[in-house]
């Protein structure tokens, strides 16, 4: 087998049958991902600089953080939404068992 040959060969192997599902799956993820990858971004950023539209973090991290979890009561929010679906999951279960059997 020559080289060219078998170069061909191992690059048939390593591109599927299917490749424009892959870049359909790469878009889609691209698309899905990105407003979450912005999201985070921002939340690092001041009122100033998510204004002017920087795709870099910012300095204002720990700020944000704090303001979110002590001002905004996150943790308590969190709290309530671990009981809650803790207790539908509880209420659910022998429903779906009696279902199933």
């Amino acid at each position: 087998m020559t080289t060219s040959t078998y170069s061909q060969s191992r690059l048939g192997d390593l591109i599927p049958k299917r490749w424009y599902v892959h870049i359909l799956l790469w878009i889609a993820v691209l698309f899905i991902g990105f407003p979450l990858i912005y999201a985070m971004i921002v939340a690092t950023q001041s009122n100033a600089e998510t204004l002017s539209f920087q795709f870099t973090p910012g300095s204002r991290f720990w700020e944000n953080l704090r303001g979110v979890i002590i001002t905004r009561n996150l943790l308590d929010y969190m709290y309530h939404s671990t009981v809650l679906a803790v207790v539908v999951i509880a209420i659910s279960i022998p429903r779906i068992l009696s279902i199933l059997s």
